[in-house]
Order: structure tokens, then C-alpha cells, then sequence
């Protein structure tokens, strides 16, 4: 299995999010990141895979348009 990781995921730093309509504590944060890829990495299935930008088209594939413009527009609604 190929696992995609870059570093400036670790800038996704948030201290609040969205969970079933309120405003909760974060569970996504950098050092739970760095501990799932510690763990894959030691996983001998594992192949660390080259990144490069993918676009939206693999995302478009699987959320609904709207769903897309929305998270685009979404840090101007907050």
C-alpha cells in the first residue's frame, strides 16, 4: 500500500472543529498525524509514494460539487 505524506500537513494546527453540529476541542491535530505515519511507516506493506498535486479531479470523483465549492468557500463563511 503506497502512503502519500507531506510535512505541511502539519500546518493544519486547528484548536476548534465542527462535530455533529458543535463546536468541539480538536481531535485532528499535528501529533496525532505523526503518530499514524510513524505507525504506517513501520509497517512493512508500506511504500512511501512521491507526492505531487493530484488537482481536484480525483476529489471531484468522489464529493458532490457542491460540497467542493462549499469547503472552498468555507474559511470566508467561518
Amino acid at each position: 500500500m503506497q502512503l502519500f505524506f507531506s510535512p505541511t500537513q502539519l500546518a493544519h494546527d486547528p484548536k476548534k472543529e465542527i462535530s455533529d453540529g458543535r463546536l468541539v476541542d480538536a481531535v485532528e491535530i499535528p501529533k496525532r498525524a505523526e503518530m499514524i505515519f510513524e505507525a504506517l511507516i513501520a509497517l512493512p506493506q508500506i511504500e512511501r509514494a512521491s507526492l505531487h498535486d493530484f488537482g481536484l479531479d480525483p476529489i471531484a470523483r468522489v464529493h458532490d460539487t457542491a460540497y467542493i465549492e462549499f469547503l472552498d468557500r468555507f474559511g470566508a463563511l467561518w
